[in-house]
């Protein structure tokens, strides 16, 4: 592991080491390509403010 990251619980360094370290984007945008690690991020984050952008 090559990360720099410290976490007070055990809990949370397994799920950064499983889900976050050194993973690129899983989840990307179809309108700008831009890349997310967790879909809920592309979903609810990214995807709402593209379709805003769009409707207008």
């Amino acid at each position: 592991m090559n990360c720099s990251r410290k976490y007070k619980n055990k809990s949370h360094l397994v799920r950064h080491i499983k889900y976050e370290c050194g993973i690129s984007g899983l989840f990307v945008c179809n309108y700008c390509n831009k890349s997310f690690k967790h879909s809920h991020h592309l979903k609810v984050i990214h995807e709402i403010i593209t379709l805003t952008f769009l409707y207008e």
